[in-house]
Order: structure tokens, then C-alpha cells, then sequence
């Protein structure tokens, strides 16, 4: 039975991680797509991202200690679901405003900058307690000796092997394009990752 388990827990691991890092990956660079003059703009995402999620993961991981394992598994992916569906939505209010300026100065492209970054972090929230609930809390409560050993190493298998193969995966989908769809590629990757967290 543990060996069943920990290949589901690999399994669910590789599908979602792998959607997670071609995420992190296609968003900048559409937005680089969107906006080529402004590399300023795609990095402040990432920053913000990033900045926000040092702040709030070490909170958010205090409540995790006061509910059910299973529960915070629901509760994270359900919020790296609506993360890149309201993402995937941003980029397209982008894509569609086309000759929208982007400057912090316009209010309309202010707000859908904010409204991407916090999806963003919606979604990232939502990976960290993923890897939070899955790598600290569930393996060691089901796990023990050699057999956590093995499950931990997979387990970090897994997310090295995603953080190389999703990235190049990503690349070659976001190079797809169509005349009346130019963001076919990344749509998919957004296909891909919401499918994942199935």
C-alpha cells in the first residue's frame, strides 16, 4: 500500500509541479511578448510575487499546523486553480486592451497589473502550501525510516526534473502561435496547469 501511495503522492507531485514551473516561466516572458519595450514591468511581477510570498508563507504556514493535512491539500489547490485562471484572465484583459500604455500612471493598466499580481500570488500561496503540507507534514506522518528517506529523495527528484523539463516544455508550446490567436502557446500553458491540479 505504501508503495501505491507514495506513487500517487510522486505522480500528483510531477503533474502539478510541472504545471507550476511552466507557469512561473510563461508569465514573464508573455508579458515580455505583450510589452517589449518594458522589461521593467515583467520583472516588478516576479519581484512582487516573490516579495509578498517571504512575507505571508510563514503566516499562512502557522495556520496549516491547525487544520486537517487533507484540507490543506484542497485548500491549495484550489487556490493555485483560481490563481491561474484569474492570471490566464489578465493576460488576455491585456492581450485584448492592446494599445493600453504601459505606465503605473495609467489607471487602467495599474489596475490590471495589480489584478495579475495578485492572482499570481494566489497561486503561489497555494504551491507553498502544497509543498508545505505534502513534504512536511504529510510523507513524514505516513513514511518512516527508509522508506521516508526514498520518498523524500523521489520527492525532490521530481521537483529538480520540473524545474528543467517544464521551463524548455513551456518555451516550445508559448513559440505555438496562430494568426487570429497569438497567445495560442500560452494558453495552453494554462490549459496544462489547470488540467494538473485534476
Amino acid at each position: 500500500m505504501k508503495t501505491s501511495l507514495s506513487f500517487r503522492l510522486l505522480l500528483g507531485r510531477l503533474l502539478t509541479r510541472s504545471g507550476d514551473q511552466a507557469w512561473d516561466f510563461a508569465v514573464p516572458i508573455v508579458l515580455l511578448k505583450l510589452l517589449p519595450d518594458h522589461l521593467r514591468i515583467a520583472a516588478l511581477y516576479y519581484l512582487l510575487i516573490r516579495l509578498f510570498g517571504v512575507f505571508l508563507i510563514p503566516r499562512i504556514a502557522s495556520v496549516i499546523d491547525t487544520k486537517d493535512r487533507m484540507s490543506v491539500v484542497r485548500i491549495g489547490l484550489l487556490l493555485q486553480f483560481v490563481g491561474v485562471l484569474l492570471g490566464a484572465a489578465s493576460v488576455y484583459t491585456l492581450w485584448t486592451l492592446g494599445t493600453l500604455n504601459p505606465s503605473f500612471m495609467d489607471s487602467r493598466f495599474l489596475g490590471v497589473f495589480l489584478f495579475m499580481v495578485a492572482s499570481g500570488l494566489i497561486g503561489s500561496l497555494g504551491a507553498s502550501l502544497m509543498d508545505i503540507a505534502i513534504a512536511n507534514d504529510l510523507a513524514p506522518s505516513v513514511f518512516s525510516g527508509q522508506d521516508l528517506a526514498r520518498f523524500n529523495s523521489r520527492f525532490r527528484q521530481v521537483d529538480l526534473a520540473t524545474e528543467v523539463g517544464s521551463p524548455v516544455a513551456a518555451g516550445l508550446l508559448l513559440a505555438f502561435s496562430d494568426s487570429w490567436i497569438p497567445l495560442m502557446g500560452f494558453f495552453l500553458v494554462a490549459l496544462w496547469n489547470l488540467l494538473s491540479f485534476f
